[in-house]
């Protein structure tokens, strides 16, 4: 297996005819020599970059429209989301969203660069999305740092996890025929 990122870089969209011929050439080439690809649609998949839009839970309003800036990030991440899926879902069986969400990438911020209830949602929106479609694919959850070199304790991952999963019970999850 390898794990293949889709990263933007210069490209406008995952819609760029060159970005998907470059992307086609990498996948055929590790078929060819026997391997299967998992593929990572994390934050680099997106050209706003992601900043400290999905830093406040999703129940947070603030007066500087941080959670417009939110919902229009996880609405462009979902959109290229699906475009990767659609074009190269035939040859990569598996989708991994947004790695490490719980990271602390932002200078100064003891917490996640991901808020566990945009987390939540995040998931929740790409399940729903690609069931919708009909897409043959399995969807991964991004995995956690732990953030253990910043808290040896180890409590930090499964915190996390509590509130991504109480937001996805409050979303539905629970209910029958879900994940």
């Amino acid at each position: 297996w390898v794990r293949l990122n889709f990263v933007l870089q210069d490209a406008a969209s995952p819609g760029d005819a060159q970005w998907q011929a470059t992307y086609a050439r990498i996948i055929g080439d590790f078929r060819a020599a026997g391997m299967k690809v998992y593929g990572l649609i994390g934050g680099e998949a997106v050209k706003t970059p992601l900043g400290r839009r999905l830093l406040d839970s999703v129940q947070q309003k603030t007066a500087d429209g941080t959670r417009g800036e939110a919902e229009a990030w996880l609405q462009e991440y979902e959109h290229n989301f699906l475009q990767i899926v659609r074009r190269f879902g035939a040859e990569v069986p598996y989708f991994e969203s947004f790695n490490e969400p719980d990271n602390w990438a932002i200078a100064g911020e003891q917490r996640a660069v991901v808020h566990p209830t945009w987390f939540a949602q995040m998931l929740d929106r790409l399940w729903h999305a690609v069931k919708q479609e009909g897409l043959p694919v399995k969807l991964v959850s991004g995995p956690l740092l732990g953030m253990f070199h910043h808290q040896p304790s180890g409590e930090a991952a499964p915190a996390y996890l509590r509130q991504v999963y109480d937001e996805g019970r409050r979303l539905g999850w629970h209910s029958a025929g879900r994940f």
